[in-house]
């Protein structure tokens, strides 16, 4: 059977095994959507970069001039990965939130260390940090600070301002960190812990909940 990729403005057959048919695929709509879901099946991120794998194969899917126009913007994006890396998961802001809720947040040249002292702050946190991976978006933010029963806060602003704020610059990295978070106070409250210690070491990007 034939199929098509689209590469630009252009198709590009590529032959592929059927067992009950051999029909032209043939005038097929492209879309960038499309040429990024075929690239997307060759891209693998990692918490510092993009990599290409089975680039020669790739190559021949989408056309060389894509191929290196895709090489060129991956540098860029793992430049702006790279930058990300270097601003820590845990911002001002989310501090803030955190005191909301009773937990103790201290900076050191590692990163931070959040302690939860007890049940209610323990299960605040967690869902706040699950609501700051941004899976959620803003909508997941303000929930969870509502269940929180946290209102406006002074210089902040609403529930809603501040999603729009931690939403707005949330790296892949960022919601890896409290995705992490989030898991293992999780995996302690279900443990019957509560009076919580979670390092968050940006220097070698490890979180530990003790």
């Amino acid at each position: 059977m034939m199929m098509a990729f689209c590469v630009g403005n252009s198709i590009l057959p590529v032959t592929v095994n059927a067992e009950s048919t051999n029909i032209a695929v043939k005038d097929i709509s492209c879309k960038d959507q499309d040429l990024i879901k075929v690239v997307d099946e060759h891209i693998v991120e990692t918490m510092t970069s993009y990599q290409i794998i089975k680039p020669d194969e790739l190559k021949e899917k989408i056309g060389v001039d894509n191929f290196n126009k895709l090489q060129t913007r991956l540098v860029i994006a793992n430049k702006e990965k790279s930058e990300s890396l270097n601003r820590e998961a845990v911002q001002d802001i989310h501090i803030q939130i955190l005191r909301q809720v009773g937990a103790t947040v201290e900076s050191h040249w590692w990163g931070k260390r959040i302690i939860t002292h007890n049940r209610d702050t323990a299960i605040n946190v967690r869902k706040l940090a699950n609501a700051f991976t941004g899976t959620a978006g803003d909508a997941g933010i303000v929930s969870a600070m509502a269940a929180a029963g946290i209102g406006i806060i002074p210089g902040l602003g609403t529930p809603a301002a501040i999603a729009g704020i931690i939403t707005g610059v949330i790296s892949w990295a960022d919601s890896t960190t409290w995705n992490n978070v989030a898991t293992q106070v999780a995996n302690n409250i279900d443990s019957g812990k509560y009076n919580l210690t979670i390092g968050i070491n940006a220097w070698i990007m490890e979180v530990k909940v003790y």
